[in-house]
């Protein structure tokens, strides 16, 4: 599958970025943004229920001349963003929630002129035992409307002796086509949102 680097890069992003070049804070969001899509995440043959389910959005800044270089390596930190969105349950393994590709507003951030933030992809996290089972959506994904679907391994529901231990979903391959008992699934679907419409 072509996409399993972006979507593993993707996923590493969320789980360890931790350095900024502003502080959350400084970050301006857009009143009213316009770009809606509706998130829908569907389970298949969990193994038990989850402590915790959350979202995530990423977003980055993507004209980078916005940014001051290091006076000593002449780098870039570029800005990233990862804003939280509500997943609510929604009956049979389902859960839905909405993410806005316009969430932040450009602005000049460092004197340098206006920096252009850009929607790179979301994640969906389910919690348990300590353990994070991660699928993700790129940009691509989210605007072209079609479906992505990760295998977990079901032996990983148990207690781990990592504390936060984060596992990122597989696609479909010929051991996960074998072994179908074996793994659980989580599908990811985005739907634009038209004016007027919402969220059933």
């Amino acid at each position: 599958m072509p996409r399993l680097p972006v979507a593993a890069a993707l996923a590493l992003l969320f789980l360890t970025a931790c350095s900024r070049t502003m502080d959350d804070s400084d970050i301006k969001q857009n009143p009213h943004p316009k770009q809606a899509y509706d998130i829908t995440v569907t389970l298949r043959d969990a193994p038990g229920p989850f402590d915790s389910v959350r979202g995530e959005m990423a977003f980055e800044v993507e004209n980078h001349e916005c940014v001051p270089q290091d006076p000593f390596s002449g780098a870039r930190k570029v800005p990233t963003y990862y804003p939280a969105f509500e997943l609510r349950p929604a009956g049979d393994g389902t859960y839905r929630g909405t993410v806005y590709l316009d969430l932040l507003r450009d602005s000049d951030y460092f004197g340098l002129g206006r920096c252009r933030w850009h929607f790179t992809g979301l994640l969906a996290s389910f919690q348990a035992y300590g353990v994070r089972f991660v699928g993700t959506m790129t940009d691509e994904d989210v605007r072209s409307g079609e479906p992505t679907t990760q295998f977990f391994a079901k032996k990983l529901f148990r207690p781990s002796d990592i504390e936060d231990f984060g596992v990122n979903g597989v696609p479909m391959s010929d051991y996960v086509r074998a072994h179908p008992d074996d793994f659980f699934s989580m599908t990811l679907i985005a739907k634009e949102r038209r004016h007027g419409s919402s969220l059933e």
